[in-house]
């Protein structure tokens, strides 16, 4: 067995501490964008630096109003403007090229729109 230096526990040590930041801000993305403090065509165009590896179905479960079948349709809506080879639920979001980041931003806009409309439509008039 080879012994463990204490150069190589500080390493261990920094990047266990690292991940953990960043598993953090993650979450607290995820919280944001759920609760809508955060906007996620911003976070589409121009990912923060910890989000950039985070796959991009994770990003868009974390969206208000989107789960499974919607968010399938809006990569399904986003890929008819671009010629993407199939995505995986693990692509990342540092994989996508800006153009592909754009085309995703916009299906999404599209589909907030058509959902506000959606609500203003039903919202009974006040009498």
């Amino acid at each position: 067995m080879t012994a463990v230096t204490p150069a190589q526990i500080h390493q261990r040590d920094t990047a266990l501490v690292r991940a953990n930041a960043i598993r953090l801000a993650r979450s607290q993305l995820k919280r944001d964008l759920k609760a809508g403090r955060a906007d996620p065509v911003e976070i589409l165009i121009e990912p923060p630096e910890f989000a950039r590896a985070m796959p991009v179905w994770d990003l868009l479960l974390a969206l208000p109003a989107i789960g499974l079948h919607r968010g399938r349709r809006l990569l399904r809506e986003a890929k008819r403007d671009e010629q993407w080879p199939e995505l995986s639920m693990q692509t990342r979001l540092s994989s996508l090229t800006p153009r592909q980041r754009a085309s995703l931003a916009s299906a999404y806009t599209e589909y907030e729109q058509k959902r506000q409309e959606r609500r203003n439509r039903d919202r009974k008039p006040e009498r």
